[in-house]
């Protein structure tokens, strides 16, 4: 496979991967489809199956058709173009909103078939540690500090410029440039990063909510892929002094994407995020009034701050607590100062 082909492939793959987890959304946990409180055996009635049948063969249809029509541009259209960087963007959106409207027809479907459960929450009281997989997400700082620190003391060995990006054709279109930010802005952008998720893991560990401890089971994999993210900035931070090929690249990349899926696979697994999952609970002790679109979650008598998705998998905040907003907030603040203080470093 030539280079032109395998970068090609390469930017299809995440959308691939993410057309493959879509079909699966409809119904993510016992009594509850398509975001409606249903009996639990409701999913599994002629009903039942008949429109989790429509809905899948829907979604990929629709993938399949977007893919195509990706690959298409991508192909016809000459490299480094606005068309070419765009494409996988727009057909990730296409996806997610398109699948989105098919959960949402599926949905009204279902509707009729509402039931009304007791608001119940069952405290497992099984001790998770929460401070190990924090501390070991802060850790992930230390192979950025030692990057920087061999860059650093490299500095000399450090050319002018070095190929930073290639075209579809395995040719270099951008180049670094030996400067504070040229040499350290990939490092900086992984601190930040691990940053960002240190908090989000704390805010996770500390909010109140209904499955806290599937919600506390699932930080260590995502400490796990703080780990992962943090070798890819490591490794994209030590270009200048490793020089990879175009091809060494996308094999490197074409491994990430891999180990990304396995992580990601392991954390809904872990946190009961998925169907047959040893911590799987009958539906998710919030009411269907609470929702908007499915989507939205907003509560005033709910002093839960987290709550499991009804659409996607993961969790969401209840938009009626002073705590949700805060946290917002903050995230807000956090990447303002950090755009602030990248075009200061500039």
């Amino acid at each position: 496979m030539n280079p032109e082909t395998g970068a090609r492939l390469l930017v299809l793959l995440p959308i691939a991967l993410i057309g493959l987890v879509l079909p699966w959304l409809g119904h993510t946990r016992p009594g509850i489809l398509f975001g409606v409180t249903v009996p639990v055996d409701f999913a599994s009635s002629p009903e039942g199956r008949r429109n989790l049948r429509s809905y899948r063969l829907s979604v990929i249809a629709l993938v399949v058709l977007i893919l195509a029509a990706a690959a298409a541009v991508l192909w016809l259209t000459p490299t480094n173009t606005i068309a070419t960087s765009l494409t996988p963007v727009v057909a990730v959106f296409a996806e997610l909103l398109s699948n989105l409207f098919l959960w949402s027809r599926h949905a009204a479907r279902i509707k009729p078939h509402a039931i009304t459960v007791p608001i119940e929450r069952h405290a497992d009281l099984t001790p998770v540690s929460t401070a190990a997989p924090i501390a070991s997400t802060a850790c992930a700082l230390l192979p950025l500090a030692a990057s920087a620190l061999w860059l650093r003391t490299h500095w000399s060995q450090i050319p002018t410029r070095w190929p930073s990006h290639w075209n579809a054709s395995g040719i270099a279109d951008g180049w670094g440039i030996r400067s504070l930010t040229g040499v350290y802005a990939p490092l900086f952008n992984g601190a930040w990063f691990v940053l960002i998720l240190c908090a989000m893991l704390l805010f996770m560990a500390r909010a109140s909510g209904p499955l806290a401890a599937q919600r506390r089971r699932a930080l260590v994999p995502m400490a796990a892929l703080a780990w992962l993210c943090t070798g890819l900035f490591c490794l994209i931070g030590l270009t200048p002094l490793i020089q990879l090929s175009a091809s060494h690249f996308i094999a490197v990349m074409a491994i990430y994407l891999v180990l990304v899926a396995a992580i990601t696979f392991w954390l809904l697994r872990r946190g009961g995020l998925i169907l047959n999952s040893p911590s799987t609970e009958p539906y998710d002790s919030t009411p269907d009034s609470g929702w908007h679109a499915g989507i939205f979650y907003f509560n005033k008598s709910d002093a839960a701050v987290i709550v499991p998705k009804r659409y996607g998998l993961g969790w969401t905040l209840n938009f009626a607590r002073t705590t949700a907003w805060l946290y917002i907030g903050g995230v807000v603040a956090f990447l303002a100062l950090i755009t602030v203080l990248g075009r200061w470093i500039k």
